[in-house]
């Protein structure tokens, strides 16, 4: 399981054997490059909407809860994606901005939003926002950090694109989890499935982000997850891991499960899934971090 990747000063786990900056930049163009070309068309269901803009809200909640402003809020999503975040800010009078390698996903998706994206080399542009005095109240990295070849250095970039009471919020897979050893020790799957070479490079746990934002002087304010679905590997007859088929209904079970908790109640949905991340469950971990003062 582990012969892929070595253990950090941190307690998170990388690439054993890294791509170089040169390869990961051609293989992330020709990766937009296929994307801008072809012809397929992501397509949502309502539920799936929905789950996507229900994680959204949860987000909104728990910023509103740590932060307090009387000005018009600015946001910038790092690595916007389809730009539902954008969409979402934008409808509650944020101003926002986001930066990714390509507005394709957004033009297709949201593309009323892509006037408020910076596409290209996501990194040249946060080094122009470091230098510029722009501010932000809230940034997001949205799946993005275990992306990136040098996280610490990545981490470093962002201080001086917040105001003093902003907010950073990271959200990554939750890899190298305990309930993932113990899918491998019991032999419910036959491989770290969550290694994905070269897309991933760094892999986090909750107590590999913290001790990482922690030594570069970040303050977690609150953690949060999503529901569990690793879950279903322990049950043969879902195990989308052992076999692919079974990934389509597990995820859309998923999707209605973190609906009707919102519909319960989104408080008590955060405080649920804050009580699973502190477990070290969930298929993603999401940290929110301000300036350790």
């Amino acid at each position: 399981m582990y012969s892929q990747v070595k253990k950090t000063k941190y307690g998170y786990y990388e690439l054993k054997n890294k791509p170089s900056p040169e390869e990961l930049s051609e293989y992330y163009a020709e990766k937009y490059f296929q994307e801008s070309k072809g012809a397929f068309q992501k397509a949502y269901s309502e539920a799936e909407i929905r789950f996507i803009k229900n994680k959204i809200a949860r987000k909104s909640i728990i910023i509103q809860d740590n932060i307090s402003t009387n000005r018009r809020k600015k946001f910038l999503d790092i690595g916007c994606g389809e730009g539902w975040a954008l969409a979402y800010f934008h409808s509650k009078g944020w101003e926002v901005k986001g930066l990714d390698f390509s507005k394709y996903g957004c033009e297709s998706i949201n593309p009323d939003m892509a006037l408020f994206i910076e596409s290209g080399d996501v990194y040249d542009h946060i080094m122009k926002l470091t230098d510029s005095p722009e501010k932000f109240d809230v940034i997001l990295l949205d799946n993005v950090l275990e992306h990136v070849l040098e996280p610490e250095e990545f981490i470093q970039s962002l201080p001086n694109m917040l105001n003093s009471d902003g907010i950073l919020i990271i959200e990554v897979p939750n890899d190298f989890s305990i309930l993932q050893k113990f899918l491998y020790e019991q032999q419910k799957i036959d491989r770290a499935f969550w290694v994905a070479i070269p897309d991933h490079i760094s892999y986090f746990n909750a107590n590999g982000l913290k001790s990482l934002m922690q030594a570069n002087g970040w303050e977690l304010i609150h953690l949060n997850t999503d529901y569990p679905l690793d879950l279903n590997l322990v049950n043969p007859d879902t195990n989308y891991v052992m076999d692919k088929t079974k990934g389509k209904k597990v995820h859309l079970a998923r999707v209605e499960i973190e609906n009707l908790l919102d519909d319960i109640n989104p408080e008590l949905a955060i405080k649920l899934l804050s009580v699973y991340a502190e477990m070290g469950l969930g298929r993603n971990i999401t940290g929110y971090f301000k300036r350790a003062k």
